[in-house]
This record gives structure tokens, C-alpha cells and sequence, in this order.
């Protein structure tokens, strides 16, 4: 909630406050709720949701060769989720690596997004697919690796379904996202 929305909800009048990560209790902690308990709640994460034995050729889909290594993005196409960073890295790996980017999603950035691909010359390594509820087939497919680069982010959700499907994970070391990994422990920061 935005610092407005919290005053207008009331918030400081409750005994108890619940953040879904320490950086959002903390930042709680530090602007208005001194007074008040407030505590972690990590969201919990459904493996119906993730995993799934019928799963997408997403190498196929991508036109993806046995050599290419594919990376897999899901989420919000919104700027704070900087999948732009992405594309930015993916053009400067295309020379050197075989690489493919599979993207799903919506959100307002998806027409930049799309104009940068093709600014990028990037048309033969990267593809958009709309947002889907069937993510389980997604996550359980024959992705290489799970990316994602936010430049904030309050828990990191995908991220920790992606872990659940055994996938490799190369993520943003920021708040949030550092309670739920470790560098060159079990994620790239």
C-alpha cells in the first residue's frame, strides 16, 4: 500500500501490522509504525500452480536449437519489473551466445518493449506470449533458466514458483528478493 493509502485505511490504528517481507515490515517500521507489532508473513506459493505434467515445448515454440539456452521471463510488463534490462543484455550476448528470451506477460510496457526487440534486431531471440493462468505449464517446461531483473520488488512470487519447478534462477540482488536467495548459493544475484 502507498504511504496515502496506508494513512486513509487507518492502518496506524492497528494492533498488529503483517508485511509479506521483512524490506516491505521494514520499511513500515521506519515511516509510521513504530508503536505497532508488525511481523512477516511469507506469501505461500500453491504447486498446482507450478508444476504440471503435461508442460509446454517452450524450446519449440522459440525455434530454440539443442545449443541455444533459453531463458524464460513471467510477469508484469511494467516499468519497476525492467524487463528492458533484459533486452539490453540479450543484445549484447547475441554475437557471442546462443541465447533465446521467452517473455509472458501484459502490462504497459509491452508495446516499448516490442518496439525495442525490433530496434534491437532481436526478432530471431526473443518472443512475446500473452499472460496465461497456465503457468504451471510454463514453469515445468524445457526452459533452461528463470529471469527476472525488477529494480524493486516486495517478495518476488515468480521467482520462488520457478524455484519450486527446479528451475535455475538469475534475479536483481535488492530488498526482497535477497530473503529469498543467496548469491551463487541457489540463484544468481
Amino acid at each position: 500500500y502507498m504511504y496515502r493509502d496506508r494513512l486513509t485505511l487507518l492502518f496506524q490504528g492497528a494492533d498488529k501490522i503483517i508485511g509479506v517481507s521483512q524490506s516491505v515490515v521494514n520499511l513500515f517500521k521506519q515511516n509510521e509504525f513504530s508503536t505497532q507489532q508488525v511481523d512477516v508473513i511469507y506469501n505461500g506459493i500453491e504447486p498446482k500452480r507450478v508444476l504440471c505434467s503435461n508442460p509446454r515445448d517452450i524450446r519449440a515454440e522459440l525455434s530454440a536449437k539443442n545449443t541455444d539456452f533459453v531463458l524464460l521471463y513471467i510477469g508484469s510488463l511494467i516499468p519497476r519489473k525492467s524487463v528492458h534490462q533484459l533486452l539490453y543484455a540479450l543484445d549484447k550476448l547475441k554475437n557471442d551466445y546462443q541465447v533465446k528470451l521467452a517473455i509472458v506477460g501484459s502490462g504497459c510496457e509491452e508495446a516499448k518493449l516490442t518496439q525495442l526487440v525490433n530496434r534491437l534486431s532481436l526478432n530471431d531471440k526473443v518472443k512475446f506470449f500473452s499472460a496465461t493462468d497456465k503457468v504451471s505449464e510454463l514453469y515445468s517446461s524445457n526452459a533452461d533458466c528463470f529471469i527476472s531483473v525488477p529494480s524493486e520488488e516486495v517478495f518476488g512470487l515468480t521467482l520462488a514458483e520457478a524455484s519450486i519447478a527446479k528451475l535455475a534462477i538469475i534475479t536483481s540482488n535488492i530488498p526482497g528478493i535477497d530473503e529469498i536467495y543467496t548469491d551463487k548459493e541457489n540463484a544468481l544475484l
